[in-house]
């Protein structure tokens, strides 16, 4: 995702597919060190009056791990990486302006039973997700892999 007066995203990008600049990169958080990847994304939504764009895109890196393998500390197959921001979308009433992380864990260890790392499932969520504030809520995100679908609630 991304948030600027100058991003380029517009329903010609989107129709073309066309892969665009984002913001910032993928860094290692534990068990791997430096950056993974810089952001570049097709864009999938977008708007002029909030000021933000977002789409889906794909790094390819190979982990390293930092830990040596008799590590007890989440064992040299589990990685955790993901993105740091900043300047939350100003146009938010409440928490404009701050800083926010998205992180996620991926683990490589080789299975036997299928005689492969496990392959990940693909989650896609819309990229602005309303609630009203003082509220419980449940945010159900969808979720497919090859073999079947789930959802994460």
């Amino acid at each position: 995702m991304t948030y600027s007066d100058s991003f380029t995203c517009d329903d010609n990008t989107i129709q073309t597919g066309e892969t665009i600049d984002g913001e910032g990169t993928i860094d290692c958080f534990d068990n791997c060190v430096g950056t993974l990847g810089y952001l570049h994304y097709q864009c999938t939504d977008y708007s002029t009056n909030e000021d933000w764009s977002s789409g889906k895109g794909r790094i390819t890196a190979t982990l390293t791990s930092s830990y040596p393998s008799y590590s007890y500390n989440y064992g040299s197959s589990v990685f955790h990486f993901g993105f740091k921001g900043q300047a939350w979308i100003n146009t938010l009433v409440i928490g404009s302006g701050g800083s926010w992380q998205l992180k996620t864990t991926a683990d490589l260890t080789y299975r036997s039973d299928i005689g492969r790392i496990n392959s990940s499932p693909r989650a896609e969520v819309s990229p602005i997700v309303r609630l009203q504030r003082g509220c419980n809520h449940t945010v159900i995100i969808p979720g497919k892999h090859k073999h079947f679908e789930f959802k994460v609630l």
